[in-house]
């Protein structure tokens, strides 16, 4: 008989090879995947700009939905902002037109609040650098939270950083229990827990 794989990594199980998927779900059923609990993370940073009094939560994300973590974050943040939510996607990797968007958006935002209770929460890193960068030199009162640990934050920037020693050890924690039982095996997804921290 004919067994048809269309999946890369069912090919790859077809044969024998053990793998564990980082920061995505696309290797389910046939891989184990590991990434961070996004739902947690973005609940953590929103509950947290919340609770400091912040009105108006602004996400602001990338235009590539088919990525697993970009998706979740989006999606948690729907989940939690509701009616209330102001989403800003941006091209995927094209800085300056990311960046005008930006000021631009935070601009229009800040004179409708009149500086009152804005926060920004960013969906990655990137998204949380080029936002810090916009807003440099600014006359504008905007909390930025992040998902991710931003290079160059500016004082009392909230971010949720990723464990990764977790992470490596569940990937290998992963791959052995693959080893150990090839024949019972059935693929997980693992997420894991990150830590909130502000910059001083």
């Amino acid at each position: 008989f004919l067994v048809v794989l269309e999946h890369p990594a069912g090919e790859l199980r077809a044969i024998g090879m053990n793998l564990v998927f980082f920061d995505s779900d696309r290797g389910l059923p046939y891989a184990d995947c590991v990434a961070l609990n996004n739902e947690r993370a973005v609940s953590t940073l929103y509950q947290a700009l919340k609770e400091a009094g912040y009105k108006r939560i602004i996400y602001i994300g990338w235009d590539m939905m088919d990525i697993y973590s970009i998706r979740m974050r989006e999606e948690a943040y729907r989940t939690y902002a509701k009616d209330q939510g102001v989403i800003i996607r941006l091209p995927w990797k094209k800085a300056e037109e990311s960046r005008k968007i930006i000021e631009k958006s935070l601009k229009e935002n800040n004179k409708e609040r009149e500086n009152k209770e804005i926060a920004v929460l960013c969906s990655d890193l990137d998204c949380g650098g080029l936002v810090t960068e916009a807003m440099a030199g600014k006359k504008m009162e905007i909390k930025v939270a992040s998902v991710d640990k931003i290079a160059y934050p500016a004082p009392g920037t909230i971010m949720y950083r990723q464990d990764m020693q977790k992470t490596v050890e569940q990937i290998f924690t992963s791959l052995e229990r693959q080893c150990a039982s090839h024949n019972t095996w059935e693929s997980a997804m693992y997420l894991i827990e990150g830590q909130m921290i502000q910059e001083t």
